[in-house]
């Protein structure tokens, strides 16, 4: 077959499409965000079905298509199981999925989101401290698209913010301000901020030996907070999302935003 290539890739994002087929979004190692055509994927006897599972990771055969690439064979290297069948992990994964879905444009290659997106959802199957992996993620991928907040000095007057002080991080103004500058604005605890830079150079593996409690909800409620802002519009899986982490920890949102 013409136009037949190989590729690693994670689904995204799953759809019905048509009486049997699904549309896949597919985030791949070497041509970024992929749409893929899984035909007859519906029926009982399709050899795709167990390939084509959201979360999942393989090694996938496509073909090139006029408007849609299709999928001809997919090999599983890793299902990810764990998400699709924990009720927390499933929150935390689908926010990852669609926050990357929305921020890769189509066939726009990064190798660092795809090596990011994977190894964020093999520490939300093998830890239990989510919001902890979850801030990690976030903190990590606005980066990449160079949006990382400012954490170290005040975005409105400039002034270095010492550690201790309690945490405002303005959406509008691309970073944290200091105690000078908040003007009542609802802040979050000062270990936050320590948590917060702490965070931007730490490794998933610190999710299986440290724990922060309501201090890595309040970073996360502000990061979520802050990555909605500069997408403009609130992510489906937020709402999800939010009663999962709230049920979970008890603790209540902090919003941050300005």
């Amino acid at each position: 077959m013409v136009g037949l290539y190989r590729t690693r890739a994670v689904v995204l994002r799953v759809k019905d499409f048509g009486e049997a087929d699904r549309l896949v979004t597919l985030l791949t190692a070497e041509s970024g965000k992929v749409q893929a055509l899984a035909k007859g994927v519906r029926r009982p006897k399709s050899k795709l079905a167990g390939g084509i599972s959201i979360f999942s990771l393989g090694d996938f055969q496509l073909w090139q298509g006029k408007s849609l690439d299709g999928i001809k064979q997919v090999e599983i290297i890793e299902s990810y199981r764990l998400l699709r069948e924990n009720i927390e992990k499933m929150a935390y994964a689908s926010y990852v999925c669609e926050l990357t879905d929305q921020l890769q444009g189509e066939r726009d290659a990064d190798s660092g989101v795809f090596s990011l997106v994977i190894h964020t959802l093999a520490a939300l199957q093998d830890y239990e401290d989510l919001d902890l992996v979850l801030g990690i993620f976030l903190l990590r991928v606005l980066s990449i698209g160079g949006y990382l907040p400012e954490i170290n000095v005040c975005v409105s007057c400039g002034s270095v913010v010492p550690i201790g002080s309690s945490l405002v991080l303005s959406a509008s103004g691309g970073g944290i301000l200091c105690a000078d500058c908040i003007r009542g604005e609802k802040s979050a605890s000062a270990e936050a901020l320590s948590l917060l830079r702490f965070l931007v150079n730490a490794d998933y593996r610190l999710a299986g030996r440290i724990k922060a409690g309501s201090v890595n909800y309040q970073v996360v409620s502000l990061l979520m907070n802050y990555v909605t802002y500069y997408l403009e519009k609130r992510l489906k899986s937020s709402d999800f999302l939010d009663i999962i982490r709230e049920e979970k920890g008890g603790f209540k949102s902090v919003n941050g935003s300005k």
